[in-house]
C-alpha cells in the first residue's frame, strides 16, 4: 500500500505546473518582505522559469470593496508561467470615494515594470493588463 500510495504521488507531481516562487513588491517595482504586504499596496511576481518576455499585469476583482488576490489573481499563475509569460498579481488601491484611484495604482506600477524590464526579462512593449 506504501509503495502505490508513493507511486500515486510521484506521477501527481508530474502533473503540477512548472512555477517559481512569487517576490513580493511594492508599487514602485522594489522587493519587500511579504510581511510588507499587510495593509499596503503590493504586487506579487511570478516568473517562469524560461520567461518569453510577455508579461500580464492581473488586478483581481472584487466589486471595489474588496480584492480577489488568489482565485482572480494568483491562481492563473501557473497557467500563463507555463506559457513563458510573466505573471503581476497588483494589489491595487480601492476607491473609496476617489474613482482614479485604482486607475493610479496600475498606473504608477506600470511605470516600475516598463523600468524594470530588463531586470525582470519582460518586454516593456508586451505588457498585458486584465482585470
Amino acid at each position: 500500500m506504501k509503495k502505490i500510495s508513493l507511486l500515486l504521488i510521484a506521477l501527481m507531481s508530474l502533473c503540477l505546473p512548472i512555477q517559481a516562487g512569487v517576490v513580493y513588491l511594492d508599487l514602485d517595482g522594489n522587493v519587500v518582505d511579504q510581511s510588507f504586504t499587510t495593509n499596503n499596496l503590493y504586487v506579487e511576481m511570478y516568473a517562469p522559469q524560461q520567461p518569453n518576455g510577455v508579461s500580464v499585469m492581473i488586478y483581481p476583482g472584487g466589486a471595489y470593496e474588496w480584492k480577489g488576490m488568489t482565485y482572480e489573481g494568483s491562481d492563473f499563475a501557473p497557467f500563463y508561467n507555463n506559457l513563458g509569460i510573466t505573471v503581476f498579481v497588483v494589489s491595487y488601491q480601492l476607491p473609496y470615494g476617489s474613482s482614479t484611484a485604482p486607475l493610479a495604482s496600475c498606473e504608477r506600477f506600470m511605470r516600475a515594470a516598463k523600468k524594470k524590464a530588463t531586470e525582470w526579462n519582460i518586454n516593456p512593449d508586451s505588457i498585458g493588463v486584465m482585470g
